[in-house]
């Protein structure tokens, strides 16, 4: 292992972005790391999936820790647009059970939040990824709202956010796992919840596999099992979750409306 630790900034635009960026890499006196240049700017420069963000790395120094010195630090600032497009990613990979960030997961799913991406790039005018650039906006639009429709993404995610809330507000401490039922069939999707605890895993499992072939003629129907641990590990890693998600529908839906008009 490399890293000492890592640091993610979430700042409102992209000025503000390379503001900071700018200001850290040229203080003098206020902390002795030194700054690996030039940064991994996924920004001017987006990943192949639409990951979006700005990577600085620095080489640790500590006078009062000098076996530390030579590791690295990572610095992570992005946009609130970009922060809700990572934490879209990590929570509908939950549901579908694939690590979309990592390159898992089916194409359609991945699709979509490539032309997500690319439409937050182009209302923050940034460079969109390379396999979608120099198609009109109007048909990355038009693409992604007919994937939405299909594949019921905003409705998976809203499922979701009332499931983590009813398990952090009302189930047990014990309850480890939570078979999720969700019918995306309206707009305002319907959830149901089966606790269940650490020692019931095997008939947790064993109702989720019924629950699956009963349903697996409902395309609006989709059941999942969620371990209480996983919605752990999301919330360490992106503490404002629900609100970041109801942003990501938000403002997708916003400008995905104003390209139309």
């Amino acid at each position: 292992m490399q890293d000492i630790g890592g640091i993610r900034i979430v700042l409102s635009s992209i000025n503000d972005v390379y503001r900071l960026h700018h200001d850290i890499v040229k203080s003098k006196g206020r902390f002795e790391h030194e700054a690996l240049l030039p940064p991994h700017d996924y920004i001017k420069q987006p990943k192949a999936d639409g990951y979006r963000s700005l990577h600085q790395v620095f080489k640790y120094k500590n006078s009062n820790a000098p076996e530390l010195d030579g590791l690295f630090i990572e610095l992570q600032i992005r946009t609130k647009l970009q922060h809700s497009w990572a934490t879209a990613v990590e929570t509908l990979g939950l549901i579908e059970k694939s690590s979309f960030k990592t390159g898992e997961g089916a194409d359609d799913f991945k699709r979509f939040f490539k032309l997500a991406s690319a439409l937050f790039a182009y209302h923050e005018k940034q460079p969109i990824i390379d396999e979608l650039a120099g198609q009109p906006i109007t048909k990355l639009a038009d693409e992604l709202l007919s994937l939405e429709q299909d594949l019921r993404i905003y409705s998976k995610l809203k499922g979701l956010i009332v499931t983590a809330k009813h398990i952090e507000t009302t189930s047990n401490k014990s309850d480890e796992y939570h078979l999720m039922e969700l019918d995306t069939s309206k707009e305002s999707a319907a959830v149901s919840l089966i606790p269940f605890t650490k020692s019931q895993l095997e008939l947790a499992e064993s109702f989720y596999k019924m629950r699956e072939l009963e349903t697996q003629h409902s395309p609006n129907i989709e059941v999942v099992l969620i371990a209480a641990g996983n919605l752990k590990d999301i919330k360490k890693a992106y503490p404002n979750y629900f609100l970041d998600t109801q942003d990501f529908i938000k403002n997708l839906k916003s400008i995905c409306q104003k390209i139309k008009k």
